[in-house]
């Protein structure tokens, strides 16, 4: 079956259920001096009065675009894949992206002022309020013309000791938190008495942030009259907090603020000049409030310098982990637990005449004991800044962090995840997740996941939203809420990895995503779960160290983590329940298919295909190519999207692909070839590979390639294909040299020939234009010299592949999976063979190894780029990094700040 050309418009159909105008919307080419606030459009929104009554916010009609999101808080200790998307910012980008991350439009309830401070503000037990001293407070000196002018007054308004007992009002406009890299700053808030900053924010110690704008209409952002709501949400960047407090000045009317992970509770606004005993006693309720009430996570305890527990991590930083016979061991993971003690941060001096000038200092960050309740009872661990960050205020949350085991202060690092959990019916946790992956059931543990330590719910620590919005809406259907429960939840692993792209070579990126299919196999076989969300930051290269030969060496092994999303299947072909309200998933890394039908069950073979998209997204990024863009085709293929009666489908340029069985550059009729490094380019990295020998090297070792090993022929050195049309720009080529075709052409190639086959046969399509990828005339060259640490790698890995026992039981996946072509009657058996190919682990990762092995030469040196993908690229970077979408959060419109960064592995 193949497709035809189609000169159909925007009434195009992509396949069944989808509605009319599926367009792609013009392109972006990310530039420095781009416009890219053209990027916005302010939509209109529907009015409700705040006047009586419980309400939340219209959801407002999607945006006809994409919006753009970007990291303005710390850098990932992954700083290569953080790095990627780290741009200059301007303010352009900021205003359309920041506050993206921190939504909440369509989860906000507006509540009363005195329902507000019954359930959340309590009065303190054994105290009377002084009713009339709250009536007395004179809150009318404070501006409303100036922003500026409005902090001073302020401070000076609530700086009273029986209003504050324990608070300082401070007013900070002028530094950020220098220990935030982002140096993000509000320009006032509560800081307890004694430790509160002198003209700068402190994210780490503020109680409640305060923001104070003039205008009481356009400048409210919860303020639903407005045409353009101005979503300036609170930015509080603040540290290990169950739920967050945040006091709004808008002019001469205020409102109280109620964040939680879910969403957010606000009060109608009322006027503090000819009302000030509501805001006074607001003041002395929060003022006598006990931390946990405020928000603090009691399981979370800041450790002070000179304490036993501070001593033990600056020690264990700087002190490498040795085994017994002396060799240094898991040096990688030391080297990131040293970086989260501190924080590297951008500062701007000003001298006497005014000049600025900025400096990078790098300062001490805030370190904690955290606690996690397991079913043997609390356990303690010690971590510094996060290695990880979430995307946004609302959702999961999640930080990672590499930490110490108090129960075992001398030990190996290991890796804790602290994230606020999906809590819905049907929704394992995944640390129970990880248990049965672990377990001796079924044929053994599943080799190639993390291996849990402990993990457990935090106690009493919820979000609470969801329930108010019932309340608020007792005759809607539940199942419309908007709101999740999440629960507060900590995982701890063994393993700590490091981001795929720090592969050493390509040939050894597609055998180390080989293992991670073979994970994904092991675990659908034998355990029954399907991973559904793989992505860039769910690969990883773990370094273990093991003994052979009676020596400790490091050997670099395919994991794939985050196992949250997984689930359990019993009946392959049954259509499974919708356990959330909305997909979830990483954008762009989803099947075409399953974007295009958002309500339809993930299958293996949509899992399969989001590998291949991985291998592409490394490749366009670190292989020279004849595509001119690289931030432009990252835009259109995986981030693109097609919007339709306010519903987000994958992006044409994916589809396309997939449908069409090949890749083309920006230009529809050019195929998109992968070229060889040449000696006169730059390597991806400037300093060699170490090599993967961390004790005394041995011929005969593991670790080292055999004698009689594929490897020995087929990844020598030789003459490799060229293209004999020269693309000078696009190609990266120094004029007079040839270019040579990387065998991951090949590759492609024969991986796209089953994804076309698969969605000929199962796949409901549109029409479209095939462009193949035609052959080239091969020249030959030379190459630079082998690497021996590639040829190790790549040894330990095929010894990996070979000696799993993952397909000797179970049942085919393919055959497991197998379903009926769309048209019986034109069923070609090729073709067939071809798509059960695709569903089948233990093909998918024969194929990747003979071509490795078997195919073309693959280079044996580091045979990739620096990072071709423009600084200044900032599109869906929170989700590229690893966080999780729903398709819900393509549709929101918002142009006002808040930020926060994204993470970039969980």
């Amino acid at each position: 079956m193949s497709n035809n050309s189609s000169s159909a418009g925007l009434d195009r159909s992509p396949n069944p259920g989808t509605p009319p105008g599926y367009r792609t919307p013009p392109p972006r080419t990310p530039s420095s001096r781009a416009d890219v606030s053209r990027g916005v459009a302010h939509q209109p929104e529907g009015s409700s009065s705040e006047a009586g009554g419980h309400q939340s916010l219209p959801v407002p009609k999607p945006p006809a675009t994409h919006y753009d999101a970007s990291p303005v808080g710390r850098k990932s200790l992954h700083d290569s894949l953080a790095g990627a998307f780290a741009s200059e910012r301007t303010p352009n980008v900021d205003k359309k992206r920041r506050d993206i991350r921190l939504s909440m439009t369509g989860k906000t309830i507006l509540i009363s002022f005195e329902e507000f401070m019954n359930r959340f503000i309590p009065v303190p037990p054994g105290e009377t309020e002084p009713v009339e001293a709250f009536k007395a407070v004179d809150f009318a000196g404070i501006p409303q013309d100036i922003e500026s002018d409005m902090y001073g007054p302020l401070v000076a308004a609530f700086n009273q000791e029986w209003l504050l007992p324990r608070d300082i009002p401070v007013s900070a406009p002028h530094k950020g938190d220098g220990t935030v890299a982002s140096n993000q700053k509000i320009d006032g808030g509560l800081y307890p008495r004694g430790n509160a900053p002198q003209d700068s924010t402190s994210w780490s110690s503020i109680e409640l942030p305060i923001e104070c704008k003039t205008d009481a209409t356009k400048q409210d952002p919860f303020d639903d009259k407005t045409t353009t709501r101005r979503l300036q949400r609170s930015r509080a960047k603040t540290y290990h907090r169950v739920h967050h407090f945040t006091l709004l000045i808008l002019g001469a009317m205020a409102r109280l603020v109620r964040w939680d992970r879910s969403g957010v509770l606000v009060t109608h606004k009322f006027d503090y000049t000819k009302e000030p005993e509501k805001l006074a006693q607001f003041l002395w309720r929060f003022g006598r409030m006990t931390p946990a009430q405020r928000g603090h996570d009691t399981t979370a305890v800041r450790v002070f310098p000179g304490s036993a527990d501070f001593r033990l991590m600056h020690a264990r930083a700087t002190t490498p982990l040795t085994d017994r016979d002396g060799c240094v061991i898991d040096e990688h993971a030391r080297d990131m637990f040293e970086q989260s003690l501190k924080v590297t941060v951008r500062v701007c001096i000003e001298d006497d005449s005014g000049k600025k000038t900025y400096d990078v200092v790098e300062k001490d960050a805030p370190l904690w004991r955290l606690t996690v309740h397991d079913e043997q009872g609390p356990r303690h661990f010690l971590v510094g800044k996060p290695h990880t960050n979430a995307a946004s205020l609302a959702g999961r949350g999640t930080r990672t962090y590499v930490a110490i085991d108090t129960a075992d202060p001398d030990g190996p690092f290991v890796y804790l995840k602290d994230a606020w959990r999906v809590a819905h019916d049907g929704i394992e946790q995944e640390g129970t997740i990880l248990q049965k992956l672990n377990d001796d059931s079924d044929g053994g543990p599943v080799v190639g996941v993390p291996t849990l330590r402990c993990h457990a719910d935090v106690p009493g620590q919820a979000t609470i939203s969801r329930d108010m919005w019932r309340e608020k809406h007792p005759t809607a259907n539940q199942d419309d809420c908007p709101l999740k429960t999440h629960r507060h939840y900590r995982l701890v692993v063994d393993e700590v990895c490091l981001p795929m792209e720090k592969f050493l070579s390509f040939s050894e990126l597609v055998l180390l995503i080989g293992l991670c299919i073979q994970a994904h196999g092991q675990a659908f076989l034998r355990k029954g779960f399907l991973h559904r969300d793989i992505s860039a930051g769910n690969v990883l290269i773990h370094p273990r160290c093991v003994e052979v030969d009676g020596r400790m060496e490091e050997l670099r092994v395919g994991i794939l983590a985050d196992w949250e999303l997984a689930k359990k299947v019993v009946k392959p072909m049954a259509e499974d329940a919708a356990r959330q309200p909305h997909r979830t998933g990483t954008w762009q890394f989803m099947s075409a298919s399953a974007l295009n039908h958002p309500t339809k069950r993930i299958t293996v073979q949509d899992d399969m295909e989001s590998f291949f998209h991985l291998i592409l997204y490394f490749a366009i990024r670190f292989l020279p190519h004849n595509c001119e863009n690289v931030g432009a085709f990252m835009d259109r293929y995986f981030d693109g999207h097609v919007e339709a009666n306010g519903i987000c489908y994958a992006g044409e340029k994916k589809y396309m692909a997939m449908t069409n069985g090949s890749l083309t550059t920006l230009q529809p009729d050019m195929p998109l070839v992968f070229y060889i490094r040449r000696q006169s380019q730059e390597p991806k990295s400037k300093d060699a590979a170490r090599p993967p020998h961390v004790g005394h090297q041995d011929s005969k070792s593991e670790s080292s390639v055999p004698t009689n090993s594929p490897c020995e022929g087929k990844l020598a050195t030789g003459a490799l294909s060229a293209d004999p049309v020269q693309h000078s720009a696009s190609a990266r080529q120094v004029s007079g040299e040839p270019v040579q075709r990387h065998p991951v052409n090949a590759l492609f190639s024969d991986i796209l020939r089953r994804i076309k086959a698969h969605y000929c046969l199962y796949v409901p399509k549109k029409e479209a234009t095939d462009h193949s990828v035609h052959p080239a005339v091969q020249l030959a060259t030379s190459v630079p010299s082998a690497n021996p640490a590639i040829d190790a790698s790549l040894g330990v890995i095929l010894r990996r592949l070979r000696a799993s026992k993952a397909f000797k039981t179970g049942t085919s996946s393919s055959a497991s999976l197998r379903a009926t072509p769309q048209e019986p009657d034109a069923v070609d058996p090729a073709m067939v063979a071809l798509a059960a190919e695709f569903g089948d682990h233990e093909e998918m990762v024969a194929l990747l190894e003979r071509h490795v092995i078997d195919g073309d030469v693959w280079p044996r040196y580091e045979d990739c780029v620096p990072d071709q993908l423009p600084s200044d690229y900032r599109r869906g970077n929170d989700t590229v990094l690893g966080s999780k979408r729903t398709l819900e959060s393509t549709q929101i419109a918002t142009i006002e700040p808040p930020s926060k960064r994204s993470r970039s592995m969980r």
